[in-house]
């Protein structure tokens, strides 16, 4: 009998043994233990449909490297990664609608804070240049409308240019670009200033003013070399003085005038041939521009070298500047804008829209005043390599900035500064890349002194 019991007993603590291994833990699959399944292997059958997952791990004795020991480390672990160097996501900074927001052009003037003038900026040399504005005396008689059998003098060689000195002749010279005569390779030079018309000419004037039909048309060019020898011409009414030009202006003033389009040439156009286009060495002054630019209007694959405007620029169209309304794959450089530039949209000190090429060393002091696309140096801009710029000249719009106003794609601005004050926005603030490189410099007035030669 209690041999019976003791099995009995026995039996009963075995099965109970049994059932509490049957409560022991096992270890997760592919963690560790003999029958465990490596992570790589398990497939998609390793994870079941509606298997609940635990909120918070439980503590098995499994040693795990890289894993805090306990929630105060867990935390210390995360926080060594700052947002900021991360780049995530941080729901805790304050970053403005703004700020963030794609640039909407119907949109007012972006409120962001100018930057503060670098009190610490080393200049060790001018970068750009301010000239002088010095008009030749005009002697004689205004022209009276009538046309010369020739020119003064000369054989159209460099050595011996063909040389004009009276308005007659100048018309003359019109006349036979205008009828077929391109002048490849040919000079003519100025011999002294001629006056078309008593005055500074303009819309609300006397109609016996004498209207100036451009040298060269859009189907008739100019193909040679026009030096001004220095001397200028006054009076022009209406028209630029020269149209469509493929060869080269320099050393010319164009002053007391009222044109439209261009305050010298209107376009420029390029040629089959390697050479280019160049105006060089030429100004406006005292008189009115209604269009693109106080040089040219438009030009294309042309150097502009050298030149300055001093008379107002109004704009009829999207884009006009105190040097060129429109460039591209052009060198605009060593140029100067003292003249008040006015437009509705796409408008600048220097090139209202640039596409392609370079703008160095030039400098602005002019009011510039519209409405979309207004900057210091350039309005809008596509592509270009830009540096030594210096905007001085008050800017007022929708949106303005020291510099280019906006660019579709993102390049350094080299040496660029502008004077505080003159612009709510520095250099390019208005883009559609986040990365476009903001390195335009604000200066004060006695730093823009020491940019100035």
């Amino acid at each position: 009998m209690k041999k019976n019991i003791v099995v009995f007993v026995t039996m009963i603590m075995l099965v109970l043994s049994m059932l509490a291994g049957c409560n022991a833990p096992v270890p997760p699959a592919g963690v560790g233990g003999e029958n465990s399944t490596p992570i790589a292997d398990r497939g998609e059958e390793s994870v079941e449909i509606g298997t609940e997952i635990s909120e918070e791990p439980k503590d098995d004795g499994i040693e795990t490297s890289g894993i805090p020991d306990d929630e105060e480390n867990a935390d210390s672990s995360r926080d060594e990664v700052s947002f900021e160097e991360s780049g995530d996501y941080n729901p805790d900074t304050e970053v403005s609608a703004e700020e963030s927001a794609p640039y909407d052009p119907d949109t007012e003037t972006s409120t962001e804070p100018e930057p503060e003038p670098d009190d610490d900026i080393v200049i060790s040399a001018p970068v750009v240049k301010r000239p002088v504005l010095n008009i030749p005396q005009i002697t004689g008689d205004a022209w009276d409308g009538t046309v010369a059998e020739g020119f003064e003098s000369g054989t159209g060689t460099e050595n011996d240019p063909f040389i004009i000195k009276t308005a007659e002749q100048l018309a003359f010279f019109a006349n036979s670009v205008n009828s077929g005569n391109s002048y490849e390779g040919q000079f003519i030079a100025l011999g002294a200033s001629i006056k078309l018309n008593e005055g500074t000419p303009s819309p609300e004037s006397d109609a016996s003013y004498n209207k100036w039909t451009s040298i060269a048309t859009a189907k008739n060019y100019f193909d040679g070399t026009f030096d001004g020898k220095g001397y200028v011409v006054a009076g022009v009414y209406e028209g630029s003085l020269f149209g469509y030009v493929r060869g080269n202006i320099k050393n010319l003033g164009v002053v007391y005038s009222y044109v439209r389009n261009g305050g010298i040439v209107n376009t420029t156009v390029r040629k089959d041939s390697p050479e280019t286009p160049t105006i060089s060495n030429c100004y406006f002054a005292e008189g009115t521009v209604v269009g693109g630019g106080g040089i040219a209007a438009a030009v294309g694959y042309t150097t502009i070298d050298g030149c300055a405007n001093w008379g107002t620029v109004i704009s009829e169209a999207d884009w006009c500047g105190g040097i060129v309304g429109f460039a591209q794959f052009s060198y605009v450089k060593n140029c100067y804008n003292g003249g008040t530039v006015k437009g509705d949209s796409t408008l600048a000190g220097i090139v209202g829209n640039f596409l392609t090429g370079e703008v160095s060393r030039c400098f602005n002091e002019g009011e510039v005043t519209g409405g979309m696309f207004v900057g210091g140096i350039i309005g809008n801009s596509m592509d270009g390599i830009y540096y030594r710029l210096v905007n001085a000249g008050k800017l007022t719009g929708q949106n303005c900035a020291g510099i280019v106003m906006e660019m579709m794609d993102a390049n350094p601005l080299d040496e660029c500064y502008y004077l505080k004050g003159t612009a709510e926005q520095g250099s390019a603030c208005i883009s559609p890349k986040d990365d476009f490189p903001q390195f335009a410099i604000a200066v004060t007035e006695g730093q823009l002194d020491k940019l100035v030669d």
